[in-house]
Formats: structure tokens, sequence, C-alpha cells
């Protein structure tokens, strides 16, 4: 029925017969379900995460669609991730460089009452098939509060926003506007604040493709543009190049008929029908393995009574036969072909050295493929990374799954692993599989078939099962120890102090940790050896921060430094003209040779997020300046190379307005315990309170817990500052001071240019230094005379090139000799090498292979070129 009379009753002496009589129509109103998009509680279950994390959402679902669209295009991926924050409002900007946003499927998106997607209705390893991501981006600025999209594609810029009407419907605006055609497609999401981490999702979609570059810039701006994106091209919080080609199976690719079941093939071959209506044939050579005319005319012939897909779909009986004919005329793809990220690359991206495992498992479920990997690895990046098919989930997939891993027990990977891991590991796990069954529409909850949660409790326990044998050995140890604890401290010779007892075995442990002093390792590397000797001379607990910057220190001073015994790298050199970057490190400070004729300063900051804006500025450049990009304090590397060069450079140093910033521009001066002789002479150029209260920059509050260095001295605002208020703990036996302070990043991009040309210019002038590097006269002319040479070659090649056309020569002289490259036999020497020769790559035995090839041909190539030469130059004469 269309419409529901109801007749009101009431009690006739109460009501006149009138008024019994009268009829009420109710009406019908349709109210569109595109709402549900922009209700924050409707988008919480769209989603599958809570409101707090929408911007979270938002970024995964952007960088996904980018990533995917790139894929689609054949083209390496280039993601630009742009980010600014206020207290109220934030800006998120993804931009790809791949085929861009038609009209037309802008216009599918915006049509709230369909899902829209080229993947939903196909069984494939993509990042996501719900059909709604796209159109809760849109949603989620305006279920927050308010907000607006930007769509920049093909050449238009699209502007959307959603306004509410008084049924609580949602009108969507769209205004578009010409804008000057750049590659792909960028898109900002306008939106209240809200948790986002840009930073760990830049790092974790860099980790799941190691085919993309990915780039990532925090702006202060609120309005910036990937334009400004790009006139800062050389600014990034975080920059990951490529490290391999892609070996996924890519979104746009043929699906397999052996990954459908019968409804999702029925669903398939119905939407086709009846909405993209094809013959037959060209539907079934669209799958894997059935392009071929042969197998396709096999299949199609035993359904002759139907021609187009619109024919069959509604013909439930002839579409299972089609698919079963489908699956018979091809093979299963196998796991391989899923394209596992695979140990090097994981290891690669997080640049990791230490002790680490990694196993990777794959199986075939109902002629369905699946591959696991997963990576343990000693490393301070302490973070779970989960992943399906190349995308990083809102936490453990499997959180829902118990886990028998061995002698390990747990629900999900994550709760079985947790008990044996300590804040030095990190953990990687992805899944790759075909139409994974999800339990939420945020694709990151799954439930898994049994045999497959049996193939990775497999994978999980061979990752795990050295580090759960030194769990519970600590266990066990520790619950020895507490035994002998009591016994030991009874007698005074029994009793060994913690610095002792590294002390006396710090030998030992070096042998162990350079296998015999045959590698290099690192100080975390030599701490774990240190902690296991230890364990039978003393009960008491080591902690690396004392081990490192206190223990070692001291024995380094009494015995000297070995050799083989580094520290990584905390800061970077960048040089101002060779564009040469140093990892300063042990080894690169002792290798470094400081090039004089280069830079004749050098500018420290604290900060390493700063050196972009000084690279864009070219301060670097003006001064002939080297920077050195650190983390806070100078370590010791970087204080060791700065003595090394001090004859040479002028030493600045910039620094935050707070009692670490002012005892960062001393220690990096003067003697410390660490390194008690050393002396420098440096130029602070501040950031100090008083510039920065002159320029107006805003100051915040923080709690200073530790006593303020007694070698400093403060002026009075200073004072003022970094004295603080002071408070007790809630049981008064702790004390601390609520301070204030002024950092570097207070300064806009231009108050910091201003800021270090303003100290650079006015410390050369007060000091009388040079503004720039110029070598003495026999260098400069050894150099101009090596261009001058090097420029008259150029143009001698050019016009012999030019009048014997040479490279017309060398297509001759390629065709002449085509058929000396036998592709089998250089196949077969390529493979040969590289069982003889275990520690070369695939690209040195090519290159081993060609030079053997040409060697054998050399007689009839130089012979052969000559002829050529003399031919050409008769024509040129």
């Amino acid at each position: 029925m269309d419409r529901l009379s109801a007749t009101r009753t009431s009690n006739p002496g109460s009501r006149t017969n009138e008024e019994q009589q009268c009829n009420y129509t109710r009406n019908h109103f349709q109210i569109s379900r595109s709402a549900e998009y922009f209700d924050a509680k409707e988008l919480q279950a769209q989603t599958g995460q809570p409101i707090s994390v929408f911007g979270e959402v938002v970024l995964k679902e952007l960088i996904d669609n980018a990533l995917d669209a790139c894929e689609s295009a054949g083209i390496d991926p280039v993601i630009l991730i742009g980010i600014a924050t206020t207290e109220k409002r934030m800006r998120i900007c993804v931009s790809d460089n791949g085929s861009g946003i038609s009209e037309s499927v802008l216009n599918n998106i915006l049509n709230f009452e369909t899902r829209t997607s080229d993947k939903a209705a196909y069984k494939a390893p993509t990042r996501g098939a719900q059909g709604n991501a796209f159109k809760t981006i849109i949603g989620i600025p305006h279920a927050l509060g308010g907000g607006r999209v930007i769509i920049e594609s093909l050449g238009l810029r699209h502007e959307i926003t959603a306004t509410a009407t008084p049924a609580g419907t949602i009108d969507i605006g769209r205004e578009a506007t010409e804008i000057e055609e750049r590659p792909g497609t960028t898109i900002y999401i306008d939106m209240p604040s809200c948790k986002a981490n840009p930073k760990w999702y830049a790092r974790a979609t860099a980790l799941f493709n190691p085919h993309a570059f990915i780039k990532l810039k925090t702006f202060v701006d609120i309005e910036f543009t990937m334009l400004t994106f790009e006139e800062e091209s050389e600014k990034s919080d975080v920059f990951y190049k490529k490290i391999a080609d892609c070996q996924k199976i890519k979104p746009n690719e043929p699906t397999s008929a052996h990954w459908y079941g019968r409804g999702d093939f029925n669903k398939l071959v119905y939407l086709q029908g009846t909405q993209n209506d094809i013959p037959i044939g060209e539907f079934v050579r669209q799958f894997k393995g059935l392009s071929a005319c042969a197998k396709a005319k096999t299949i199609t012939s035993q359904f002759k009574e139907f021609r187009l897909v619109s024919d069959i779909c509604r013909d439930p009986i002839a579409i299972e036969s089609m698919r079963l004919a489908m699956q018979n005329e091809s093979k299963p793809l196998q796991p391989k072909a899923l394209g596992a990220i695979g140990e090097n690359n994981l290891l690669v991206r997080f640049n990791i050295g230490g002790r680490h495992w990694y196993k990777q498992v794959s199986g075939m479920i109902n002629n369905v493929p699946y591959v696991f990997e997963i990576l343990i690895a000693e490393s301070e990046d302490q973070r779970y990374y989960f992943g399906v098919n190349h995308s990083p989930t809102f936490g453990d997939y499997m959180r829902q799954s118990q886990i028998k891993a061995g002698e390990l027990w747990g629900t999900g990977i994550e709760g079985t692993l947790d008990n044996i891991l300590n804040d030095q590991h990190i953990v990687i796990a992805h899944l790759i599989g075909i139409g994974l069954p999800f339990l939420d529409r945020g694709k990151s909850n799954l439930s898994l078939p049994p045999e497959m949660i049996a193939s990775i409790s497999g994978a999980v326990w061979s990752v795990a099962k050295v580090l759960h044998k030194e769990h519970q050995k600590r266990i066990k140890d520790a619950s020895k120890a507490e035994k002998d604890r009591e016994a030991r401290s009874k007698t005074d010779e029994n009793k060994t102090t913690i610095k002792a007892a590294v002390f006396d075995v710090l030998p030992n442990a070096i042998q162990a940790a350079t296998d015999n002093e045959r590698l290099p390792a690192n100080v975390r590397a030599l701490f774990y050896k240190v902690r296991d000797f230890i364990q039978k001379l003393t009960a008491k607990e080591l902690d690396y921060g004392y081990f490192s910057q206190d223990i070692l220190i001291n024995y380094w001073q009494e015995f000297g430094r070995h050799r083989l015994i580094y520290n990584d790298p905390r800061g970077i050199l960048y040089a101002p003209h060779s564009n040469n970057e140093v990892q300063l490190g042990t080894f690169s400070v002792e290798a470094y040779k400081f090039p004089w004729y280069e830079y004749n300063k050098i500018l420290y900051i604290e900060k390493k997020g700063l050196w972009p804006t000084i690279k864009a500025a070219n301060l670097h450049k003006k001064y002939d300046m080297a920077v050195i990009a650190g983390e806070g304090y100078a370590s010791e590397a970087i204080r060791v190379l700065l003595e090394k060069v001090q004859q040479d450079c002028t030493i600045y140093v910039l620094h935050d307005a707070d009692p670490d910033g002012y005892n960062i521009a001393r220690t990096i001066q003067s003697e410390t315990r660490r390194m008690p002789n050393h002396n420098i002479t440096v130029i602070d150029l501040g950031l100090n309170i008083q510039d920065a209260i002159d320029m107006q920059l805003q100051s915040e509050t923080f709690t200073r817990k530790k006593n303020m260095v007694k070698d400093l001295e403060f002026n009075a605002i200073e004072h003022e500052y970094f004295q603080g208020k002071l408070q007790y703990s809630s049981y008064g036996t702790k004390k601390s001071w609520i301070c204030k302070r002024i950092e570097l990043n207070a300064m806009n991009a231009g108050q910091l240019v201003n800021y270090i040309d303003t100290g650079i210019s006015q410390a050369i002038e007060a000091n009388l230094l040079e503004k720039k590097v110029i070598p003495p006269e026999e260098v400069l002319l050894k150099k101009a005379k090596e261009k001058f040479n090097d420029a008259i070659d150029v143009k001698v090649d050019a016009f012999i090139n030019e009048q014997l056309k040479i490279d017309d020569l060398k297509d001759e002289l390629l065709k002449a000799f085509s058929d000396e490259f036998d592709e089998q036999e250089f196949t077969d020497k390529v493979g040969n090498y590289l069982i003889e020769n275990e520690f070369k790559t695939w690209e040195d035995s090519i290159q081993t292979v060609v030079n053997k090839k040409l060697d054998d041909i050399q007689e009839a190539v130089e012979g052969r070129i000559t002829k050529l030469v003399m031919v050409s130059i008769k024509e040129a004469t």
C-alpha cells in the first residue's frame, strides 16, 4: 500500500460524532540512506574505528587509494603527504602520480545511494573492496562538525561540502574550477582536529610497499597547498625512496576463476550483465589463464544459446556451469605470484642490522593461495606493524583468533608475543590473500580458516622460539638470582658492584660481540653480551643507558676504545656544494676527510627537522657552510668530528631557548665527563630567550624534573623562565618545577631563515671571518684547467658524433652482432656464476658474462667498427 488511513477513536462521551468520523492520512516520506555517511555513529560502523581516530581513517584510505591509482596505471607510486594541525582544525593532503579521477568516477563517488568500486565484485588481493571508502572520507568532515573536501585532478579543482537539511538528509555542494593540469590526483581534507599519526602511516606504507616513493611534510600554515609542497620539494619530515620493483598483483590485473565461489561468481556475472554488458567470450578472456581465444572458445562453445553476459546473468545453473568450466580450463595461481615483501626489503626499509628472525609461509585453500610473512628484529623502533595485502591495518588483524605457536599461547599475534618481547623489538606481520573474511568494514579484523591460522601460528613460533627460550632463561635466572641474592649480600667478599661486574666481563663480551674480533659490532650488541655475562657475578639489572652513557665511557677512558665497537649515527652532515651526506657514527667520523676547499663553517642544529628549511633557503651555499642535523645533544662522534675540523672551520650552534638547549651549546664546546679534554670555540647563534621575546614567539610550559646544570649561567629573564614554580609529588618525596621555554619550532620558516642569516652575518663581521671559501691560486688554476679540458672534450665528442653519425654506427654494429646474444646461453652462465660466487649479485654475474662474451668477439667487433668508421669518414668528406 502507498497510503495508510487511520481513524482516531475516543470515548463517545467526550467527543462529537463528527470528530469520531474524521480520517487522518499519514504520508510515507523517502529518506535517503546517504545520511549514514555523514553521521558520526554510522561512520564508526562503516570504518570500524572510533570517532577519536577519524584522522587516521582519512590518512589510511587516501594513501591506499593513491597507491591503487598508481599501480592500476602501471606507474611506480610517488605519494606526497602533507598535514597541518592547529588546536581546532587540521588539513590532510595526499597527492599521487596516477592517471587521475575522471568526472564520471567522481559523479559515482558523490552518488551516496550506491557503493562505487572497481574492485567490489572482483576477488583479488586488493587493499580494499568495500566500495564505501571515498564516501566515508567525504562524510567525516561534516560528521565531526564541518569541513570540506577538495579534489584536484585532470585540470579541475572540485570543492565539495555537505550541509544537513531540517529533515536530517544531506545536500552535497560541489563547485568546479579550472586549474593548471598536473599528473595524478591531489586531495585535501579540511576538518576538525582529531588523532592522526602521519609519520607512522608514511613509515608503514613504505614498509609494505617497497616499490613506492613516500614523502611527508608537516606544515605550519593550515592553508598549505600542494604548490607549497612543490616549492619546498627538498623539505620533508619523512622520506622513503623506492627500494624494489613491484612484485604484487596490481589492482587492474585479471583475477583467477579459482578465486570465486558460487555466490561471488554469480554476483560478478549479474553486475557485468546488467551494468556493463559484453559478449561472453570477452568476459571469459578477462580471467587469468583464459586470455587465449582457443580456451575461451572451448568454454563458450558449451553455452551456444547465450551470446552476451546479460543473456546468462539470470540463469544460476548456467552461471555455475560456466564457473566450473573456466576453472577446468585454467590452472590455479600459486602463492608466489602474490608477491611477498621479503626479508631483505623489510630489513633495508628499517635499516636493521642486528639480530632478526624472518619466516614466510604459504598455502592453498580450495585452490585460493595465501602468503604470510613475519619478521622480529632487535630495533629501537618499538612498534607492531600489521599489514594485509600491502596495506597497514588498524592494529592486530588476528586479535580475535586463538594462536598456539609452539610453546606460546595467546589471542592474536600481539597477545602471543607480548610477554617475550621488550622495548627493543619490532614485529612486522604481513598477510596476503584473496577474499579474506573481515569481521569489520574497516578491514582490520579477520576471521581466518583453521588451516590458515595453524600455518600462521607455525610461522610465529619459528621467529619467536629463540626469544622465548631467552625469556624462559631470564625467568629462571631471575628466580635463581633472587634466591642467591640474600646469600651473596651476607658476606663482603661476595658483594660485586654492577660497574665492577661489567668491567670484569667486558673483554670477553667484546670478543663475543665481534665474533672474536672478526666483525664490527655496535654498542647495543655489546650491551646484550655484557648483560648475559654479568649474571654469574651480580643479580642487579643492567640498564642500557647506564651502561652506554656511564660505565662504558669510564672503561674506554681507562683502557682505550676498542676499534671494532662503534656508536650508531645520531646526526647527519650535509655538505654545501657536493650534496654529500655523511651519517655521523663512530666509523664514518674516523674515516671522514675534511674537504677544506668546499666549506669553512659548520652549523650544528639540535633538530634535524629544520634542515630542509635551511637547505631550501640555500644558507649552506651562501656561506659555504656544512650543516649537521642532530638529535638533541651532540653525540661523541659529532664532537670528535668538530675537534678534527676546528682549525679550518668556524663552528656555530643553533638550539631551543630552554635549559637543555643552553646546555647543548655548552657541551658542544666544553669538556664533559665523557670527553674530558674536549675544548673548542663555538659561536652560539641562540635561540636565546630575549631574542625570542623580541620576535614575539609563543612560549610554552614544561615540567623540569632535574636540577639545572650548575655550569650554566642565566640572566634575570632566563632565570625567570627556566627556574619555574616548585611543586612536590603527592607523597611529598619528589620535586619538579613548572617552567617556560620557547622552541625553534615557534618560528615560521621565514623567521628561522632570517634569524640564522642575521646571526651568521653578524658573527662574520664581528670576528672578521671569511664569508666564502677561496682556495689558493694553484688549486683554482688546476680546477679551471680541468674544467676547460673537460669542456673541450665535450665539444670534440659532439662534433665527431655529428660528423660521423656515431649513433647510426652503433645501431648498425648492434644489428651486425645481434645473433651473438644467445638468451639461453646467457641465462645458464649467469646461474652457474652465482652458484660459484655466492657473495656476488645477479648484476655482477651479468657483467662478468657480458665481458667474457665481448672478449670472445672483440677482434670481429673491432674489425667491423673500423669498416663502418672508414665509410662514415668518406661520406663526411
